[in-house]
């Protein structure tokens, strides 16, 4: 580092700029909020600011055993909260947590941190992760621990992941001329810490946002995109155990409203739900609500132009699943039932569907739920502090680098690894290492954007695409 200068050397001769001690290395989010304000401090020296991201593709790798961070007591993570409150206080303590910052960069003289730091950190963490023991116990096994013999089942022999994906392998290849495709894994989990909880550490099962990740512009001649969901039963609950749950089986089906028109003026989606238990609105399961809040707000991912306009559900079973007993049987028949015979069971016409079986859901009720919904997806805004031990004292005091201020009076850009962190120490209050799941830079920074809390003078965006764009050396590297 002598030819880079060290932390101890003046900011006109030091090249490499460190991030505040108090910053987690393993927090990327607060190393890219402190990099936004870095930046912004140096705009008179510097012309061009980049931060390489992780990559989307290889997110199921993207995970280490960390260490509980040691939060200070005052860390300021709900702004919801601190604007229902005295508006001077909440000055005061925001003017308390800039002063702290500027004594730090003034002791270390101003600005000198981490640009190229930044992004080592950032890749020393995913060259650690992909050497992380995962523990054995995961997606392959069964779910259920219903295996062989013990399975009752006619179709398969358990409810191992790679068991269902070869059975919808195959249905995928029956069905390939018609205008329906199902996705060729079975979903189970709203999102990696989900699977994490229930041991799926590789994602055999898949969740919501695999599923909607796959599915492609809708044409006339693909205009339907289905998936087998095997999700736990009841209100998902992170403390209680894995072995509490059941599973459930349903289907679920996204595409356009009235498919049968001109595709360019596709822009209005619906979301169809088959679930053998769902006789009326009432009985549409936690995971089934989790999952239309999700297409609401992720659909537009697909095009631009989408949104989730309504939804149906129906329970009415085809002939054939009169020969099965076993629950993800007569789900699986009936969605072969669905695809394969589209034109009965899933027809465009409004009228028609409802002749087969199918209910809108009321907005008036999709809105109540969902608002009820969203309280529960977005685990930030702790009214408690955060829980502490005494082995923290021995770690250095971590803060959380707060995104910049938005346009919007929401704020849900909630801090991972102190989310991740706050959780496994309220259900394990020794807790302290834990395993943690990296989300990819674009979709964490894709929520601050919608908020307005982004850097337009800074370039976010995968390594590789950056890398890319980048000016060659003389030798070609």
């Amino acid at each position: 580092m002598t030819d880079f200068g060290d932390e101890e050397a003046h900011i006109d001769v030091r090249r490499v700029m460190w991030a505040p001690h108090e910053i987690n290395p393993n927090d990327e989010q607060s190393l890219v909020n402190w990099f936004f304000w870095w930046s912004t401090v140096f705009l008179d020296r510097h012309r061009r600011f980049y931060v390489l991201g992780s990559n989307a593709k290889h997110k199921d790798r993207a995970y280490r055993t960390v260490r509980v961070p040691n939060y200070a007591p005052d860390q300021i993570l709900n702004l919801n909260e601190l604007q229902g409150k005295n508006r001077a206080k909440k000055e005061a303590e925001e003017e308390q947590m800039l002063a702290f910052w500027e004594r730090q960069t003034e002791e270390q003289n101003p600005g000198a941190m981490a640009d190229a730091d930044n992004h080592s950190s950032k890749a020393d963490n995913r060259a650690t992760e992909s050497s992380t023991n995962v523990s054995p116990i995961g997606g392959r096994a069964s779910l259920t621990s219903q295996n062989g013999r013990g399975f009752p089942s006619k179709l398969f022999l358990s409810d191992r992941a790679d068991e269902l994906q070869t059975w919808l392998r195959n249905l995928n290849r029956e069905v390939c001329i018609s205008w329906s495709t199902p996705f060729w894994q079975p979903v189970s989990w709203q999102d990696i810490p989900m699977a994490d909880h229930f041991g799926d550490h590789r994602c055999d099962y898949a969740n919501f946002t695999h599923w909607l990740s796959r599915c492609a512009k809708f044409r006339r001649a693909k205009n339907t995109w289905a998936g087998l969901f095997y999700t736990p039963g009841g209100n998902w609950d992170p403390t209680k155990p894995a072995s509490s749950y059941k599973r459930h089986p349903w289907v679920a089906a996204l595409r356009p409203v009235n498919p049968h028109f001109n595709e360019e003026g596709w822009a209005a989606t619906e979301l169809l739900i088959w679930d053998l238990s769902a006789e009326r609105e009432a009985d549409l399961s936690d995971m089934q609500i989790r999952l239309i809040n999700f297409v609401r707000r992720e659909v537009s991912k697909v095009a631009p132009e989408y949104f989730l306009h309504r939804v149906w559900f129906s329970n009415k079973k085809h002939p054939d699943v009169g020969g099965y007993d076993h629950p993800l049987d007569i789900t699986c028949v009936q969605l072969r039932a669905m695809l394969g015979e589209a034109k009965i069971w899933l027809p465009p016409y409004d009228g028609v569907l409802r002749t087969r079986g199918w209910t809108e859901l009321p907005s008036s009720y999709v809105a109540d739920k969902l608002r009820h919904d969203e309280d529960h997806i977005h685990p930030g805004g702790h009214q408690q502090p955060f829980p502490t031990h005494y082995s923290d004292e021995a770690e250095p005091v971590a803060y959380v680098w707060l995104p910049p201020r938005g346009t919007t009076k929401q704020f849900r850009c909630y801090n991972d690894l102190y989310e991740a962190a706050y959780q496994n120490r309220v259900k394990d209050n020794t807790c302290r290492e834990f395993r943690y799941s990296y989300r990819p830079t674009l979709e964490w920074y894709e929520e601050q954007k919608k908020e307005g809390r982004h850097c337009t003078h800074v370039c976010v965006d995968a390594a590789d695409r950056i890398m890319a764009k980048l000016p060659r050396t003389k030798s070609g590297k």
